[in-house]
């Protein structure tokens, strides 16, 4: 084997590669052996193909394929480079090359970055605890975040960064520096791990540790091989039109295995099916089983509830799907469906905000919900019928045979993710600073329909019965449902005095929010709504309020004012505000 002398820094872009690293320092002396090998004294030869494996956390080996000019043949190389503390390369053991098989080991793309499917990064996290932290495997209580930091050597340091609520922490590689509030700037040593007491992320203290200590095992070959090239990155993105930005897929790589580390595929799996055990008479659907073992295994790993709830999904549990569900600031009924209905990034869940903000952007959800068919239920958009819909309080729920069907009552969504704010690396420093944020859209309707003609016909015949006027219309809606003027007051905040006006004086104009706030607080249907806007010489108009006003008419006029008015708020709508009238 040769050797050679990994001091020289390369000059170039921003993020070099592998590839380059190697072309730029080896790549003539490699085709010198070659030729040396085959006796071509005079003979020309390049490396035409490179593939790289991890065989160490700190050793990268790269396969060449070299190509010799007049020979139609190609050879092989092995290529090592020890990372450990610089760069020190040892290649040769030239051959023909008769297709090999990869040689064991990760797969490294060109940045040293290990190629990593979900499947592999569950069993690297499993890797990594089996080596440095092993009886987390067995007792999730002893899956702790410091010490699992402690046994890699990792310090921890909890300091409040100035202007940088978007970091949650900082995986410090080697010494470096970082402006704190109050103090300036601040030295950190080397094989730190920087928690930001300013931040404004949704990393928890536990989350941002496991997150810096996936990364400081998996991705230290990355973090060498810019060294060498000693540049300050900042904002960087890959380059010569590469598939992936390195630095956002080791973002992936490290969210992904920060809950692989918290809940162990293994360990899970396990625990899951001795519950499911436990409840195997217990006489309810698949949903509400995952609710209950939820519930508990997320207090047992020490995780929010959401997250154990996608853990199972990924562990291909996706009846979790249907529990728990924590919609509009609050755990919706756990619900269930047939098993290929929910899918993938599928579900049948959708807050009232997100369901405003659809309804806006999107004209095919918006046609559904115009067709007057549809109502807002308990986290779902389900088909205004009484199978499927009743009344329990003051809110829309679903039937009991409605919520173990979903998927035969329900709108299906896709959920989306799309990036917030940009990964970002410093040399020498990894920064938990990308978030993603997840939206819904339509994706199909349910199988069930109700004939739409019977519906109509039903409905007409009570607006027909309904007084010509604004005046009359309101005291017959509030006399069918025993609403008191002081009652309806209440809810509304409008003034006793105003209403009782309304009730019984015509008037040659009307606020168009005041009729919208009255129209919800005796919870009317679409119909009955657009009947009483018409009647008050009023119309919904293209505007976007009105386009979210007609969308909250339409699928929440059974949900509670205060409900409706933290969506309008959420979904950047204008609130129903209080107009007295004169």
């Amino acid at each position: 084997m040769k050797m050679g002398d990994g001091n020289a820094r390369p000059e170039g872009g921003a993020i070099q590669t592998m590839p380059e690293y190697i072309r730029r320092h080896y790549e003539a002396r490699i085709a010198a052996a070659l030729l040396e090998t085959l006796g071509r004294r005079d003979g020309r030869a390049h490396i035409e193909r490179m593939h790289f494996r991890r065989v160490g956390y700190t050793m990268a080996y790269a396969g060449l394929t070299l190509a010799v000019e007049g020979m139609e043949r190609r050879y092989r190389a092995d290529f090592w480079l020890d990372m450990e503390d610089g760069a020190r390369a040892e290649y040769g053991n030239f051959r023909v090359d008769r297709g090999e098989k990869p040689r064991d080991g990760v797969p490294l793309d060109d940045y040293l970055v290990p190629v990593l499917s979900r499947a592999m990064i569950d069993e690297e996290a499993e890797n990594i605890l089996l080596r440095f932290c092993a009886d987390g495997l067995r007792d999730p209580k002893r899956l702790e975040a410091e010490r699992l930091a402690g046994a890699l050597g990792l310090a921890i340091v909890n300091l409040t960064l100035d202007d940088r609520p978007e970091t949650a922490s900082i995986l410090f590689f080697e010494a470096g520096s970082v402006d704190v509030r109050g103090e300036g700037r601040v030295r950190v040593a080397a094989n730190s791990i920087v928690l930001n007491r300013n931040s404004a992320c949704r990393f928890s203290r536990r989350d941002a540790i496991f997150h810096e200590c996936f990364h400081y095992v998996e991705h230290r070959l990355f973090f060498q091989l810019e060294r060498l090239g000693g540049r300050d990155l900042r904002g960087t993105a890959a380059r010569g039109g590469a598939a992936r930005d390195p630095v956002e897929w080791i973002e992936w790589q490290a969210r992904c295995g920060s809950q692989c580390l918290q809940m162990p595929r293994s360990l899970l799996t396990r625990r899951v099916r001795e519950e499911l055990a436990k409840q195997r008479d217990f006489p309810a659907h698949m949903g509400r089983k995952l609710h209950t073992i939820g519930m508990k295994l997320a207090g047992e790993f020490g995780v929010p509830r959401f997250r154990l709830r996608n853990r199972m999904i990924q562990l291909g549990y996706s009846a979790a799907k249907g529990a728990p569900n924590y919609v509009d600031g609050a755990y919706i009924l756990p619900f269930a469906f047939e098993a290929d209905a929910c899918r993938g990034g599928k579900t049948f869940s959708i807050g009232r905000g997100e369901a405003l903000r659809e309804y806006v952007r999107s004209e095919a959800f918006r046609a559904m919900i115009d067709s007057g068919r549809y109502i807002y239920a308990d986290g779902h958009i389900c088909l205004n019928d009484p199978r499927f819909v009743t009344q329990l309080n003051v809110r829309a729920c679903l039937t009991a045979w409605a919520n173990a069907h979903v998927d035969r009552c329900c709108l299906r969504f896709e959920t989306v993710y799309i990036r917030a704010a940009r990964a970002r690396y410093v040399f020498g420093r990894l920064n938990s600073d990308e978030e993603y944020n997840a939206r819904s859209l339509s994706m199909s309707l349910p199988a069930e329909r109700r004939s739409a003609l019977s519906c109509a016909r039903a409905m007409s015949r009570l607006l027909l019965e309904l007084p010509g006027s604004f005046s009359g219309t309101l005291r017959a809606h509030m006399t069918h449902q025993g609403m008191t003027i002081e009652r309806l007051s209440e809810k509304t905040g409008i003034s006793v005095r105003s209403i009782n006006r309304l009730r019984n004086e015509e008037r040659a104009s009307y606020a168009l929010e005041q009729v919208i706030l009255i129209a919800l607080a005796l919870h009317l249907p679409p119909e009955f709504s657009m009947d009483l806007i018409e009647k008050a010489g009023l119309r919904l108009r293209s505007r976007p309020e009105d386009l979210i006003y007609g969308a909250v008419l339409r699928t929440m006029y059974k949900e509670p004012l205060d409900a409706i008015q933290e969506a309008l708020h959420e979904c950047g709508g204008p609130e129903l505000k209080i107009r007295e009238a004169l």
